[in-house]
Order: structure tokens, then sequence, then C-alpha cells
């Protein structure tokens, strides 16, 4: 698989490096790292004048990370150049892309044969429409965990089965050893707003910030792992 990881300064550099990271990693290390412009004017521009310097000829996944709205409604023809069949823009902040303007984004993938997927935020990501979003999606994502605990309720073993693509389930996993299990999907919480780089402006549609609803997906992944363990023999 080669994937193509389109990126601006509007997201965190940090968010950018440990989402490459973990695609490196657990994906494919056949990754194309390129950056676009962080804003463009809609004056006197049309789609000839809008230039990615993008190397190689054609990649299967797109990933877009902190694309300006501008640059973005170009997006599908440009990825149809490459032979793109599938993109993933994550919405780690709720300034990225409106509704509206997602919508309309949808329509252009799917008429330029693009399946679109736009995880909220990225550690929402669990998409199986197309067999390369579900190959992704077995490896980062919706977190998924393995949890061991003792006859005394202490959670001694931790494995990520499936890791938040920003690589924070492992800062997790490591430190609830040791934790009770009964506390444990609320530590998970605390451990995983230390290190998440989603935004914490109020999205008006959750009526919440991003960075905590991300909590709230690893808590419930936590939750559901020690459950498992505690009804395992």
């Amino acid at each position: 698989m080669r994937i193509l990881i389109l990126y601006s300064s509007n997201a965190k550099a940090l968010f950018v490096e440990r989402v490459v990271d973990t695609t490196r990693r657990l994906v494919t290390e056949n990754i194309e790292l390129v950056k676009a412009p962080d804003a463009i004017t809609l004056y006197d521009i049309d789609e000839e004048q809008v230039k990615i310097n993008i190397p190689g000829h054609s990649y299967e996944v797109a990933v877009c990370l902190g694309l300006p709205g501008e640059l973005l409604i170009y997006i599908p023809s440009i990825l149809k150049q490459y032979g793109v069949k599938a993109v993933i823009i994550p919405v780690e902040d709720p300034r990225w892309i409106r509704p509206g303007l997602q919508k309309q984004l949808v329509d252009e993938f799917l008429k330029n044969n693009i399946r679109p997927s736009f995880p909220k935020p990225f550690c929402r990501f669990q998409d199986t429409s197309i067999e390369l979003l579900r190959e992704i999606s077995e490896h980062m994502g919706r977190p998924k965990f393995s949890i061991k605990v003792s006859k005394e309720g202490i959670i001694t073993d931790v494995k990520v089965l499936r890791t938040s693509p920003c690589g924070a389930s492992y800062y997790v996993a490591k430190r609830l050893i040791g934790c009770s299990a009964d506390k444990a999907p609320r530590i998970a919480s605390l451990i995983h707003s230390y290190y998440c780089t989603a935004s914490q402006v109020i999205d008006p549609l959750i009526r919440d910030s991003l960075l905590h609803k991300s909590c709230y997906i690893t808590m419930r992944a936590v939750k559901e792992a020690v459950e498992h363990a505690l009804k395992t023999p």
C-alpha cells in the first residue's frame, strides 16, 4: 500500500509527526509526506493554478491533515490524478472543515471514484467500507486494549490491540499497570488527555471539545477491556 500524507501548518507538528510514525510502523513504510499550502485565496484562482508538489505518480490512500477549506475543494480532482482510491480527512479541530463543506467534498470524492472518510476525531476512525480503509482500521483508529486483572482487582498487563493514530494508546497502556481495575477507565481518560493533540475548541455540533471526545473514546475502550478481563476465567 502506498500512502500520501498531505498536511499544512494548521495541524500541530506533533500530531503530524505522531500520525506519520504510527502509520509507518503499523501500516506501511511506503509513505510520502508532503506539505501543502497553509492558505490560498479564491480570488482570481482556478484549478489549474492550485499546485502541490507531490512526487511520484500513484498512491492508493491519501491522508489530509489540517488542510484549509479553500484548498480542500480542489483535493478530489488533485488526488484523482494520482490514482488515489480512498482518502482519510481527520477532523481534529472543528475549524478545519465545516459540515457544509464536508457534504460537498463527499459528493466530489465519490464522483472521482475516491472513497472518503471523515473521522472526528481521528481516534474515532473505524471504516470498513472498502478493503484499503479496513486494512488501516485494523491497526489504527478507535483504540482497543487487552487487559489482565489480578484476583485483587489490580491491572497486571495491558496490550494495545489497536492504537489511536496519534499513538496515545501506548502511553495509556504503560501507565495503567498497577492501577485498580475499577478506576482504570477514569485514569485512562486523564492520561490520554495529557498526550492528546485534538483541539480544545468547543465544537458546536457536539457541544464539547474534540479533546474531550477523544478522552471518552479511550475511556470506553479501557472500560470494555476491563469488563472482558473480569468475565474471562
